[in-house]
């Protein structure tokens, strides 16, 4: 995850040669990146920042570790918010969140 307060970079391959070596492009963060831009969904703040940790890899005990709340509550954000984006797998909410954010 990449946190512009401690300077971090956000990492993007570009491109393989055929001799094993990768081009990659290194960026900060824009400003759409976070739970903030998936506000654009009509998620509320709670929902985006469950879509955010999704992304990241988290399962729902480590969000729910993270949110200070139930796994059970977390569940339940999940299925409010892949019901308002259209979806019915992380994955798919994955997706589209990280296409949202610029990150495919």
């Amino acid at each position: 995850m990449a946190d512009p307060r401690r300077g971090d970079l956000r990492v993007q391959a570009l491109a393989a040669s055929a001799n094993g070596s990768v081009a990659l492009r290194l960026e900060p963060p824009s400003g759409d990146w976070g739970p903030k831009a998936l506000l654009r969904l009509g998620l509320t703040p709670r929902e985006a920042e469950v879509l955010y940790w999704i992304c990241e890899g988290k399962t729902n005990p480590e969000i729910a570790t993270i949110l200070n709340t139930s796994p059970n509550t977390i569940k339940r954000h999940n299925q409010n918010l892949f019901a308002k984006i259209g979806v019915e797998t992380r994955m798919a909410a994955a997706r589209m969140a990280a296409s949202l954010m610029g990150g495919e």
